[in-house]
């Protein structure tokens, strides 16, 4: 009998996942439109709507896993819940979902920001709750392996948040970081101007400043200490979120100049662009990245859709006010391709993607999105064939 014990204690011990310092952590990523942990990409969305894609799905899921949950807190706190309002935002440190959602029960702060067990074993944890006053409090919610970041948007001294007309400049971002397992919440930079961007990585906070003539740079500071640096933008592009980042250099996605085309009507298409930081200076990666798709890291490559527009026709469509319609111009956005663009090699390969839009990768397999007979939506695996050269795209 002991050695049967004995030798099934063994066994467990061969099944449990190795703990030792060297092990690599979970492969994560976030990203503009929410995150990725491990092969499970959660999207930014409502709660009604699922927002979790996996190679092992054949549809999108929730983050709830009670089959006998009724997502309306009589069961507890949900991640799926009815109280979790629009919007809600998602960003991860490799081991923990972090959420931010509207609170809408009577009385509540503003928002509240939670951990989620993406297994679905554990239940949800309230970690924080704004103290946001202004409307720019969504501007930030990203983590690092320690602590978990967010913006508060606060009125400046003698603003009236109740004024009819309300400017920008009457209030200011607060930047706050709270402990990955819960703690006290604390200030990280204070009265930044709304407009100001704020990201993170194991090794820098990351401050993008726009001047009043419209210049960009962005400040690295050292987590550890040491005077920072100033790094101004490349020349046309803002700088936005940043995508990803090595020991020498970051990734940032910025918006561009748009592009203005007249048929019946004059219509912006916008468009973005990758730059890279490294050794003090920034130069663009991509001058040719859609701003209608989703830009994403996955495998040390940034991988995007390339700026396309092509006029297809011009249609009576409703405005949304009452029986009113208006004639517009219908562009096509894409021109079903995309790029993976290695960052610190400078290599782009294009690919020509079969069978939907790309949302990203899960266990090696491109995934996107369709819709069953019903009109409800699947998950569909995607084929990519690389394209020999770039083509041309306006």
């Amino acid at each position: 009998m002991k050695k049967a014990l004995l030798f099934l204690l063994a066994a467990l011990l061969f099944l449990l996942p190795a703990c030792s310092p060297e092990s690599p952590p979970p492969s994560h990523s976030n990203r503009p439109d929410g995150c990725q942990i491990g092969e499970m990409i959660v999207l930014n969305a409502p709660s009604w709507k699922k927002n979790v894609y996996h190679e092992g799905f054949d549809r999108p899921s929730g983050l709830c896993r009670d089959p006998l949950c009724a997502h309306d807190g009589a069961n507890g706190p949900c991640p799926d819940g009815e109280t979790m309002g629009i919007p809600r935002r998602f960003c991860t440190d490799g081991e923990t979902l972090f959420m931010l959602a509207k609170k809408i029960e009577i009385g509540s702060p503003r928002y509240g920001i939670y951990a989620v067990d993406p297994a679905g074993v554990d239940p949800m944890r309230a970690l924080a709750e704004t103290d946001n006053a202004g409307t720019y409090g969504l501007s930030v919610f990203t983590a690092d392996s320690r602590y978990l970041y967010y913006a508060n948007s606060l009125y400046r001294e003698g603003a009236d948040p109740n004024a009819e007309t309300s400017y920008r400049g009457d209030q200011v971002l607060e930047i706050m970081r709270v402990p990955k397992n819960g703690g006290r919440a604390e200030s990280v930079f204070g009265s930044l101007p709304v407009g100001d961007g704020f990201s993170v990585d194991e090794e820098n906070y990351y401050l993008t400043h726009a001047s009043d003539s419209g210049d960009v740079v962005c400040e690295i500071i050292p987590k550890r200490g040491g005077g920072s640096t100033l790094v101004p933008a490349p020349d046309g592009v803002r700088f936005g979120s940043l995508l990803y980042s090595e020991k020498g250099y970051a990734v940032f996605l910025c918006s561009a100049e748009s592009v203005f085309t007249t048929v019946t009507v004059t219509e912006r298409i916008n468009r973005s662009a990758i730059a890279v930081i490294r050794d003090g200076r920034a130069f663009i990666a991509a001058d040719d990245v859609s701003a209608y798709c989703t830009v994403f890291p996955y495998d040390g490559k940034i991988w995007f859709s390339p700026f396309y527009y092509e006029y297809e026709e011009t249609k009576e469509l409703p405005t949304g006010n009452g029986d009113e319609t208006v004639m517009t111009d219908i562009y096509r956005l894409g021109d079903g391709t995309v790029v993976s663009l290695d960052p610190a090699a400078g290599e782009r390969h294009r690919y020509r993607v079969e069978g939907g839009t790309l949302i990203g990768f899960s266990d090696g397999v491109p995934l996107g999105e369709g819709t069953d007979e019903n009109g409800e939506p699947v998950i569909v695996r995607l084929t990519l064939t690389e394209i020999d050269g770039e083509g041309d795209s306006k």
